[in-house]
């Protein structure tokens, strides 16, 4: 289950004058004011509660979004996003003038991840890089090429690996 929360900042003038419904999670930062507000989909602007800055990004999504993760989890999520853009954890978007989009998981789980590197073969087969390039060049083994970069779909990597548990394959 994915968590999804927004991003927006104008100041308290701007907001009192559009007064718009601030969706759910959204997050609307008031800098002239020192403070923010999250969003429920329903309320405009002015009916919902300001609260002050202070509390880290973690603090504020457990206490106002509804975020259950540990601070561990958080961090770890937000470290696995800026890692590589083909494996985030979460998708951070631009979604238009004044106001970013965030989705990540609710609990971290490396089903996330769709597709790998060739770095995340090595890690999951617990294998040097060298090798884990070798069994990508293999026949059997279900890479994907984008130009000169070898990606491997997670799915098709843990199906070939029950394969060649089944069989007793020796891989190298």
């Amino acid at each position: 289950m994915a968590e999804k929360f927004q991003l927006r900042g104008h100041t308290l003038e701007v907001w009192l004058r559009k007064n718009p419904i601030i969706a759910d999670r959204e997050l609307v930062i008031i800098p002239d004011e020192n403070t923010f507000v999250i969003g429920n989909g329903k309320d405009k602007f002015s009916l919902l509660t300001r609260r002050p800055f202070g509390a880290d990004a973690w603090e504020v999504l457990v206490k106002y979004g509804g975020y259950t993760g540990t601070r561990e989890d958080f961090c770890r999520q937000l470290s696995d996003v800026m890692r590589m853009p083909e494996q985030q954890a979460g998708t951070l978007t631009n979604a238009g003038a004044g106001w970013n989009s965030f989705t990540f998981p609710r609990e971290f789980v490396e089903e996330c991840y769709v597709m790998l590197t060739v770095q995340d073969v090595a890690d999951v087969l617990g294998i040097g890089l060298a090798h884990a390039y070798e069994v990508a060049h293999r026949k059997d083994f279900p890479t994907i090429t984008l130009g000169s970069r070898i990606i491997v779909p997670r799915d098709k990597l843990m199906a070939w690996i029950e394969e060649q548990a089944a069989r007793k394959t020796e891989i190298f």
